[in-house]
This record gives C-alpha cells, sequence and structure tokens, in this order.
C-alpha cells in the first residue's frame, strides 16, 4: 500500500519507481535464466536419447550464451553498496606535461564517452578547459543510467600513457599522465548540508561551444567550498541559474563521496593527491609503444595479448582462403588442457560451425589419447590458436590449421591473417 501523499513527493517517488525497477530486473533476469537453464537440460536428455550430436552442438553455443547473461546479472548484485546505482561524475584533469598530457586527458574522454554510449547511457558535457595547443586541461562529463557510480568507482586515480608523441618532431616515446576522479550523483533525499557562509561564488564568461549568447555573458559559475577547497564550475547551459543549479549538485555529491570516504575509513587523502598526478601513483598504464598493453596496477591485470589482433577490427577473422575457403581447414588441431603440463598456454582464437566432414585424427580414435577433454566429439572438431613460451624463453605460436596459410595471399595479403602473423612475427623478431 503506498504511503499518504506518495506521488506528490516526485522527487522521492521517481527514486522509489527507479529502485523497484532495479530489483524487478534482477529478479526477471534471474528467474528467465533458470527456466532457460531447465530447458536446456532437457533438451539434452532428448539429444543424447537419440545421439543427436548437432543438436547437442546446439545446446552448448546455448550454455555458453546464457553463461554471459547470468555473468552480468551477478555483477549488478555485486554493486549493492548504498551509492552502486545511482548516476555519476567524471572529472578529467591533465598531468604536467603541456600539449602530451593534455591530448591524453581528450582520449580518456573520448574513452568513457564512448564506454557509455556503448552501454546504452547517457552522457552530458559540464564543463571543459580547452588546452593551449591540443587535448583538454580539464572537463567534467555527466553520465546516467542504472549503476553507473558501481560501474566506474574504481576508474578514480592516475592513468599513465607510454606512446611515441605525435607532437614530437623526433619522434622520441612520451609518458604522460592524467587524473580521472569518480562521484554519485547524490540523491536527493540524501541530506548534505551546505552553509552558503562556506561557499564562494564566481561567474566567468564561458570558454566552451554554445553560440554568440554563452560567449558573451557571465554564465559560467564556479563554486569553491571553503572548509574542504572543493571546488566545481559548470558552463554547459546560457543559463547562469542552471550552472549554479548544476554546480550545487556537483558540490552535494562531492561531499558525500568525502563523506562516504571518510565513513569507510580510507587512509588516504583524495584532494591532495590530486596535485601529485606523475609516477609512482598511477592505477592503470596504456602502453602503445613499442608493444601494447594495458595493465592495472591494483590487480595486475595485464591485456597481455592485444599486440596480436593490433590493426584488427573484425569480429571474425579468417573466413576466407585459397585452401579449404578458410584460415581453419582441412585439417584441425586444438588445445587439450589436461596436456598443458603445468604451461601457461593461451588460446587466442578458436573456430567454430565445423561441418560434419571433418573426424577426428587415427590417433585420437584408436588410442588412449582419444578425447581427453570429454564433451560431445562435435565440440572438440575445432582449431585453436594458442600461444606459449618456453621453460627456456622460447616463445611458440600455433595456427591450429594447416589452411592458415592459404588465407595469407587473400586479397593481395591485404586481409586480417597477414596482418595478425605480421603482429607476431614483429613481436617475436623485438623480444
Amino acid at each position: 500500500m503506498l504511503e499518504e501523499n506518495f506521488w506528490q513527493d516526485k522527487s522521492r517517488s521517481k527514486n522509489i519507481i527507479k529502485e523497484k525497477k532495479l530489483y524487478e530486473d534482477l529478479i526477471n533476469n534471474f528467474n528467465e535464466s533458470a527456466q532457460k537453464f531447465n530447458d536446456l537440460i532437457d533438451l539434452n536428455n532428448l539429444a543424447e536419447e537419440e545421439k543427436d550430436l548437432n543438436t547437442k552442438k546446439d545446446i552448448l553455443k546455448n550454455l555458453k550464451e546464457l553463461k554471459e547473461i547470468v555473468k552480468k546479472n551477478e555483477i549488478k548484485c555485486f554493486l549493492s553498496n548504498q551509492a552502486d546505482s545511482l548516476d555519476c561524475y567524471i572529472e578529467i584533469h591533465a598531468g604536467a606535461g603541456g600539449t602530451e598530457s593534455q591530448d591524453w586527458a581528450n582520449m580518456l574522454r573520448r574513452m568513457y564517452l564512448k564506454w557509455a554510449d556503448n552501454k546504452k547511457f547517457r552522457s552530458s558535457l559540464i564543463s571543459e578547459h580547452k588546452g593551449d595547443e591540443a587535448g583538454i586541461k580539464s572537463a567534467t562529463i555527466k553520465i546516467d543510467g542504472d549503476y553507473v557510480f558501481g560501474w566506474l568507482k574504481k576508474e578514480s586515480g592516475i592513468h599513465r600513457l607510454v606512446r611515441i608523441s605525435p607532437f614530437d618532431s623526433g619522434a622520441r616515446r612520451h609518458t604522460s599522465f592524467a587524473s580521472v576522479w569518480i562521484y554519485p550523483v547524490v540523491d536527493e533525499n540524501i541530506n548534505i548540508e551546505i552553509l552558503e557562509k562556506d561557499l564562494r561564488i564566481d561567474t566567468y564568461r564561458s570558454s566552451g561551444a554554445g553560440g554568440q549568447h554563452v560567449n558573451t555573458t557571465d554564465s559560467a559559475v564556479r563554486i569553491t567550498h571553503i572548509p574542504s577547497k572543493i571546488v566545481v564550475q559548470c558552463q554547459n547551459e546560457r543559463s547562469q541559474h542552471k550552472n549554479k543549479e548544476t554546480c550545487m549538485n556537483m558540490l552535494k555529491a562531492r561531499l558525500y563521496d568525502y563523506e562516504i570516504k571518510k565513513r569507510e575509513e580510507e587512509n588516504q587523502n583524495v584532494e591532495s593527491s590530486k596535485s601529485e598526478i606523475g609516477w609512482g601513483h598511477q592505477i592503470r598504464s596504456y602502453v602503445l609503444q613499442p608493444y601494447r598493453l594495458v595493465k592495472d596496477n591494483r590487480t595486475c591485470f595485464e591485456s597481455e595479448f592485444d599486440w596480436v589482433f593490433e590493426g584488427i577490427e573484425d569480429k571474425i577473422i579468417g573466413d576466407f582462403g585459397f585452401s579449404g575457403h578458410g584460415a581453419a581447414g582441412f585439417e584441425l588441431d586444438r588445445r587439450d588442457e589436461k596436456l598443458d603440463q603445468g604451461m601457461k598456454i593461451t588460446t587466442l582464437a578458436q573456430s567454430f560451425d565445423e561441418k560434419n566432414q571433418f573426424v577426428l585424427v587415427p590417433e585420437e580414435v584408436l588410442t588412449h589419447l582419444t578425447n581427453l577433454s570429454g564433451g560431445p566429439e562435435a565440440d572438440v572438431k575445432r582449431a585453436d590458436m594458442v600461444y606459449f613460451k618456453t621453460a627456456k624463453g622460447g616463445q611458440v605460436f600455433a595456427t591450429g590449421s594447416i589452411t592458415f596459410c592459404g588465407s595469407l595471399p587473400w586479397n593481395e595479403y591485404d586481409n586480417n591473417i597477414s596482418t595478425l602473423l605480421r603482429n607476431v612475427v614483429h613481436k617475436f623478431t623485438n623480444s
């Protein structure tokens, strides 16, 4: 039963309805996934009775898709802190280094905007200060969507870039830094006390886009919270009043974030760390030269094999060739984890949708090595592209099929297979 005057309080009713929808989506996704899983079990039992290998192959494909759906729902369950479901502000600042760092700050902004777009989230520019020659000195953007703050909250920190500078005539390698800070858009029902005497409010002429009116009036607003020294600013609206309102919301979010960190007894001072946008403080490194690597210094996770697929944007590689009609044909070689013998072997790519004419080789059919992976025979008829290092530091790249070479000359060697092999050879010869 609804509380009295529930609908009269539009802000509160809106937030409660949003929260209700989030929980309903979680429950509905769970129930749908459970039903799909039970249906697949029943279908698998029928396929076992009829020895229908094609159906079992379809079941495995559906199970993989279902696994991804369950994983996404599981992540939402992990985002259970008070502010995780809220929208957020992203504040980006270039570090020392002039144009290099300013360009890097702009690259980060584009990255987060593209991420928001891929997730179907809404984004809006709150403020920006352009760089002297390129890029930006700072920018604040707002991202609206379900669990946005939960997704992005761990992005706060220093981000490091290593690349060949496009602004250096000598084409030398440069290291740049930029800071990223994430704050939740505070629910209006959360009471954050802000005293008028603690504020310094400045107005100034906007430097951003917006037309003649914006550029000729003092519509931009900057608010400084004197006790905490927090500064917020907004210039995206033509109305000074609207910019001030946005600034107050941002200040409320910043103060809320500060109190949350204080309550969790984090042993760091976020505001003072902002002045140290440099060595030893980065949370993540992005290396473009002499190799491609993204490494998160907190988890030690590395996108170790981006270099293999550098320059390749296709989702499917090798679906062409002068022999076997593709890069996986005639003979298929797969990886079997039971034969890894403790080596760290990485599967880079796998073939799929193999035709029935492919059969297991005699060594597997007639010896104790038969189908070590287990499961349906149709599932092990595949080619695996793998990479690993030997005990003495050697490197091994295996294509998984004899027809790989037949794809190389396709389109006069201008294709994703040739690009991939060129990346591997370049990596091996420069290691």
